[in-house]
């Protein structure tokens, strides 16, 4: 089963968040709580 993957938004990395796979996005820790609540997990 894979694992889903929050993507923060603000930060260097090599591929652009549109190409990497990712359950959802943010670019403000304080939404990160509500992201990870709303996953869900089968």
């Amino acid at each position: 089963m894979p694992v889903p993957f929050l993507i923060f938004t603000l930060g260097y990395r090599q591929t652009p968040v549109e190409e990497l796979p990712h359950a959802s996005s943010f670019d403000h820790f304080d939404r990160l709580p509500a992201l990870v609540e709303a996953l869900e997990f089968a």
